[in-house]
């Protein structure tokens, strides 16, 4: 097994770094170019999903190293006085903590030189959109604007979303932002209180094991940077427990989930997959992070799952990914990839050494 994931892993590595010249365009979302919105992409985000797994997956392959510094350059080049937006070329849209997150953890892995003073504005903004330590507003607004841009866009009842609490509590913690440390323990905290009911509350994401990877990474490294503060490991040990659940005999998960905003936009769920390459990858993914030697066969049996389900370029499907107000779900093929090389990395993501 360990033979067959390792030539999957590299044809894998090799298929996503093709696109690595153009800062992966392909994976680019043209959604809001159906409602009106004229050409707009999304650029930034898949960037950081692609350029992190890259980097986590191989953090030592010079070719990785080439690409996950451009796909850096790509997004730095991007910020705003108050971050990054989804759709980064759409001024309608406002700045979001999950791209924060994204744009951070890929300016991290990147050591890029001017990150401090691209991040001041934007971290500034997130400062005021915190509604008590650690519960950060997914939506960065000014002063007056909260309601209007909240019920604008999707962002519900609740306008704390446990996905991107997750996203970006682990970047300011990887980044070293030492004075967002009462922040990141009480997020690490909110979410090790109820796991599983934070997974269900997944807002934007139709993966269940992407939130579940968002939130054992926060649990796995946080205890690195401060040794005294273990509450996660029972929440980790759930996550699990949860993950394994409804695992087929071939070793894939089915992708089923519909994220909170799509109740919120009122569409119903009709692309359902009983075999899903990106959800399977994201549990993986997930599952390496507890580093359960119980949870060694059901890894394994996942990755062999994925090994049979490459295509002739090596390549996966595009699959609904992540909920947007456009009309369609953003899902790309670059994106399934990243998800499928964490799981096929020969080594599971290295803990961060703070």
């Amino acid at each position: 097994m360990a033979e067959i994931c390792t030539e999957a892993f590299h044809k894998l590595r090799d298929w996503l770094l093709q696109g690595a010249g153009t800062c992966f365009a392909s994976a680019s979302d043209i959604n809001f170019a159906r409602i009106g919105f004229g050409i707009v992409l999304a650029t930034v985000a898949q960037n950081g999903w692609i350029g992190t797994a890259l980097a986590d997956s191989a953090p030592d392959d010079p070719d990785v190293v080439a690409a996950v510094r451009g796909c850096a350059a790509h997004v730095a080049e991007r910020a705003g006085p108050d971050g990054w937006t989804y759709y980064n070329q759409c001024a309608d849209i406002p700045p979001d903590a999950d791209d924060l997150g994204l744009a951070m953890s890929l300016l991290a892995a990147a050591q890029w030189p001017d990150r401090r003073a691209l991040l001041a504005g934007p971290l500034q903004l997130l400062r005021s959109n915190t509604l008590g330590p650690g519960l950060f507003r997914t939506w960065l607004c000014h002063e007056g604007e909260a309601s209007m841009l909240d019920t604008r866009w999707a962002a519900g009842a609740a306008p704390v979303h446990p996905d991107v609490v997750a996203n970006i509590a682990w970047a300011l913690m990887a980044d070293g932002h030492v004075d967002w440390e009462t922040d990141v323990r009480a997020a690490m905290d909110w979410l090790a209180q109820d796991p599983i009911g934070h997974l269900d509350a997944n807002h934007w994401y139709y993966s269940d094991g992407y939130v579940a990877f968002l939130m054992m990474r926060l649990f796995r490294d946080c205890p690195v940077h401060w040794p005294e503060h273990r509450p996660a490991v029972s929440a980790m040990d759930a996550l699990a427990n949860h993950l394994r659940r409804g695992q087929a005999s071939d070793g894939s998960w089915p992708q089923d989930r519909e994220p909170v905003a799509r109740q919120i936009l009122k569409r119903s769920r009709t692309d359902k997959l009983e075999k899903s390459c990106l959800e399977t990858g994201w549990r993986v993914a997930a599952l390496r992070e507890c580093q359960r030697a119980t949870d060694d066969e059901a890894i394994r049996a996942a990755q062999s799952f994925l090994e049979l389900s490459q295509m002739e370029d090596a390549g996966y499907p595009a699959e609904p990914f992540f909920e947007t107000v456009a009309a369609q779900p953003y899902g790309s093929r670059e994106v399934t990839a990243a998800a499928a090389l964490r799981a096929l990395a020969p080594r599971p993501r290295a803990r961060l050494h703070l």
